[in-house]
C-alpha cells in the first residue's frame, strides 16, 4: 500500500543504485521492433484507477506510467523533468507557475488544460475526497489559472516543495467535475477511466486482468504511442502459480514469484532475474483503539517478541535489511546509527509480566491486567502470501512469550476498508508503505490526523507532532537532519508500527521482453519502451 527538490535539485535519495540489476548478461535481442503483448503477473487487483482515490502500489504505477501524466515527473537522476508541464518556474519559495502542454487529448477527443490541473488540485485538498497523499498539499496555500494553459500555485516556504506532483497525475474535469468529493471512490469513471497517458484501456474483468493498448494521439514530443500492442496486467494470486505461468510463457513479468523461486531459476534458459531498488518497508501497525496495545511499553514488548531475519530469511531469502522506521535507508534523512529492535523474547516476557500480563490458568497464555482472556487478531490481505505467511510465522513467535493470536484473512478490498475504517475494525495489520521521495509523515503520525484513513495506528505523541510540524518547513538540511533522527528514535521506542523489513522486488522476466529498465521509481516507469523480440531470438541471450 503507498500512503505514497526543489527546482532541479540533485537526487533525495542518495547512494542508491537507480538501475536494476540484473544476474545476467547483455540479453540484446537486436534493434527495438514495435507490436506483441507484454503480460504483468500481480497478486492483488487493481484498485480504482484514478490518482484522486487510489493507495494501491500497482494502480498508482498505472495511473502514473500507463494512463495518465502527472505535471512533472522525476528522472533517471530524481531531477524534475517535463510531463504535462512543457516547462516551469519558481516565484521565490511560496509559488510555482506550471506551463500546461497544448498537444495533450483525454482519448474521448477533449484536450488537457489548466482546468483540470486545478481540478485535480483541488479535489485532492479538499479532505472530503480522502485524497491518499492529501501531506503532499499541507503547506500549499492555493491555486490560480492565469489563462487556459497556465496555472500558478502559491504555498508556504516548505522542503521539497513540488515533491508531491509527480505523485499525482491528472484526472479529467470534464468527467469528474460532476462528482461530489465524498463519492470519487464510486465514481463509474473509475472501472472505465479515461487517460491521456501512453496506453488506455480496453477492457478488465475484475480479478482477471487489465489490458491497455497504444494511445495513437500521444504526443511525439513524449516519446509517441508506445511499441507494444497491448499490456496486460494479469491477477495471479499465488506464487507459485505465477512461476507456472512465467516459465510457460503465459505471462512475461512478475514481481511476486518468491525468494525461492527467484533463486531456482538462476541460469534457466530464457528467465532474466532483476532486484529493482524500491521505497517499501514491510511493517505490522498495532491498533491503539484497542486498550492493550495503546500502552507504548506492551507494544514495544510485542515488538522484541517478532523474530525479523528468521522472517526475512524465511520469506525473502535475506534479500533485503532489518529495518528501524518508515524512512528507507537511501534516504539523506536515514539515521544509520539506529539499530534495530533485537529479538529479545526473554526481555518481551519480563516486560508484559511487569505490567501485569500473566498465565494465571496454566493454558501457556497471558491473561490481562484485570485477569480477562486476552487475543490478538493478526489481520492480512488474503492475497497476499507473503503478509500471510509473515503472520503465521508471528503467531509462533508471539505464542513462544505466551501472546496468543490469531491470523484473520481477508479479501484485500475488505481489509483496506477495515484498515482504514474511523473505528479500525483490526488489533494488528500486516501491510507494506512505499515512501515517496520526500519525508512529511503528517497523515501516518500526527496526532491531528487521527480518524483520518492514513492514520492507521491512532497513535498520537506530542514529540512526534512537534517534529512533524517543525522539520518539513526547515530548509536546510543540516538543520533538520537531527530532528528526523529524533522522530525515528521516538518511533523505534513507541511502535505504533514494528517495521520488519525494507525490501527489493525480486523481478522474473522472460527474456523476449526487451527494454525493461526499471528504478527506484517503479516497476512501469519504461513501459512505453518495452517491446517483444521475434519469438526465440532472445531465449538463448544469457
Amino acid at each position: 500500500m503507498v500512503f505514497h527538490g526543489r527546482g532541479s535539485t540533485g537526487a533525495l535519495l542518495v547512494l542508491v543504485a537507480l538501475a536494476a540489476a540484473s544476474c545476467g548478461k547483455d540479453r540484446s535481442a537486436g534493434a527495438p521492433r514495435r507490436g506483441g503483448t507484454a503480460v504483468v503477473a500481480i497478486a492483488t487487483d487493481l484498485e480504482f484507477p484514478n490518482s484522486l482515490v487510489t493507495g494501491d502500489k500497482w494502480t498508482q504505477e498505472v495511473t502514473r506510467f500507463v494512463l495518465f501524466l502527472p505535471l512533472i515527473q522525476y528522472g533517471p537522476k530524481l531531477d524534475y523533468q517535463p510531463m504535462l508541464a512543457s516547462s516551469w518556474e519558481l516565484q521565490g519559495d511560496t509559488a510555482a507557475v506550471f506551463h500546461v502542454r497544448r498537444d495533450v487529448h483525454w482519448t474521448d477527443g477533449q484536450p488537457t488544460t489548466a482546468e483540470d490541473v486545478l481540478f485535480t488540485y483541488q479535489r485532492a485538498a479538499d479532505p472530503k475526497t480522502a485524497f491518499p497523499n492529501a501531506e503532499y498539499f499541507t503547506y500549499w496555500t492555493g491555486a490560480e489559472l492565469l489563462d487556459p494553459y497556465t496555472i500558478r500555485f502559491h504555498f508556504k516556504p516548505h522542503a521539497d516543495a513540488l515533491a508531491g506532483l509527480p505523485f499525482l497525475p491528472i484526472m479529467p474535469k470534464h468527467l469528474l467535475d460532476s462528482i461530489p468529493s465524498e463519492r470519487m471512490r464510486q465514481a463509474a469513471f473509475n472501472q472505465n477511466p479515461i487517460g491521456n497517458g501512453p496506453f488506455k484501456l480496453l477492457e478488465h474483468r475484475a480479478n482477471d486482468h487489465w489490458t491497455f493498448v497504444p494511445n495513437p494521439d500521444f504526443p511525439r514530443a513524449l516519446g509517441g504511442p508506445p511499441r507494444l500492442d497491448r499490456l496486460v496486467i494479469r491477477i495471479v494470486p499465488e506464487p507459485q502459480a505465477q512461476l507456472a505461468a512465467l516459465l510457460s510463457g503465459e505471462v512475461d513479468m512478475t514481481t511476486s514469484a518468491g525468494a525461492k523461486a527467484y533463486k531456482d531459476v538462476d541460469g534457466r534458459p530464457g528467465i532474466l532475474r532483476l532486484t529493482r531498488p524500491t521505497r517499501q518497508v514491510s511493517f505490522i501497525v498495532w491498533n491503539e483503539k484497542r486498550p492493550a496495545l495503546r500502552d507504548p511499553r506492551v507494544r514495544h514488548a510485542l515488538a522484541l517478541a517478532v523474530d525479523r531475519r528468521t522472517i526475512l530469511d524465511a520469506l525473502r531469502g535475506g534479500m533485503g535489511v532489518l529495518a528501524t522506521g518508515p524512512i528507507p535507508p537511501a534516504h539523506w534523512a536515514y539515521d544509520a546509527n539506529l539499530k534495530p529492535l533485537p529479538y529479545a523474547p526473554d526481555s518481551a516476557r519480563a516486560l508484559l509480566l511487569g505490567l501485569g500480563y500473566r498465565d494465571r490458568n496454566g493454558d501457556g497464555f497471558v491473561e490481562d491486567p484485570a485477569g480477562k482472556p486476552w487475543e490478538i487478531a493478526l489481520k492480512v490481505p488474503a492475497s497476499s502470501s507473503f503478509n500471510r505467511n509473515a503472520a503465521e510465522m508471528v503467531q509462533a513467535q508471539l505464542a513462544r512469550v505466551g501472546v496468543k493470536s490469531r491470523v484473520e484473512s481477508t479479501d484485500a478490498r475488505v481489509f483496506l476498508a477495515d484498515v482504514t475504517a474511523p473505528e479500525r475494525r483490526f488489533d494488528a495489520a500486516f501491510m507494506v508503505y512505499e515512501s515517496d521521495f520526500r519525508i512529511v509523515y503528517r497523515d501516518q503520525f500526527h496526532s491531528a490526523s487521527v480518524g483520518k484513513p492514513f492514520q492507521l495506528a491512532s497513535y498520537a505523541n506530542p514529540a512526534v507532532d512537534s517534529i512533524i510540524d517543525r522539520a518539513p518547513l526547515t530548509l536546510d538540511r543540516r538543520a533538520a537532519k537531527p530532528m528526523w533522527n529524533r522522530f525515528q528514535e521516538i518511533l523505534l521506542q513507541d511502535q505504533p508500527w514494528t517495521c520488519l523489513y525494507y525490501f527489493p522486488d525480486l523481478v522474473l522476466i522472460r527474456k523476449d521482453l526487451q527494454g525493461t529498465d526499471m528504478d527506484v521509481r517503479g516497476t512501469l516507469v519504461d513501459v512505453t519502451r518495452w517491446w517483444k523480440a521475434p519469438a526465440g531470438a532472445a531465449a538463448t541471450q544469457n
